[in-house]
């Protein structure tokens, strides 16, 4: 992942839109490897945390995005991003 590229942006939308061209048309990753490229730079970037809280940001306005297949790419990103996030709290919590 280019977390360098991703850090010269100077917006939310341009490091979301940068993160979903690079996921997209460079490397052809589906939303399921998308979201798990972006939680590894989470747990390992500084600006992977920055685009892991922009992109939870724009989850309300998802139905906003004009492209259907943006949208529909973005709202599947959501959602294995919400399977990853519950993983790794489940596997947190103390065994009984």
């Amino acid at each position: 992942m280019d977390w360098q590229l991703i850090q010269s942006a100077k917006s939310a939308e341009q490091r979301i839109a940068l993160f979903l061209f690079l996921q997209q048309r460079r490397y052809g990753n589906p939303p399921n490897k998308a979201a798990l490229a972006l939680w590894k730079g989470y747990r390992s970037h500084d600006i992977g945390k920055c685009l892991y809280r922009d992109i939870l940001r724009l989850n309300g306005n998802v139905a906003q995005v004009e492209d259907a297949d943006v949208r529909e790419y973005l709202t599947r990103l959501l959602t294995s991003l919400a399977i990853l996030q519950s993983h790794a709290a489940s596997s947190h919590q103390p065994q009984s």
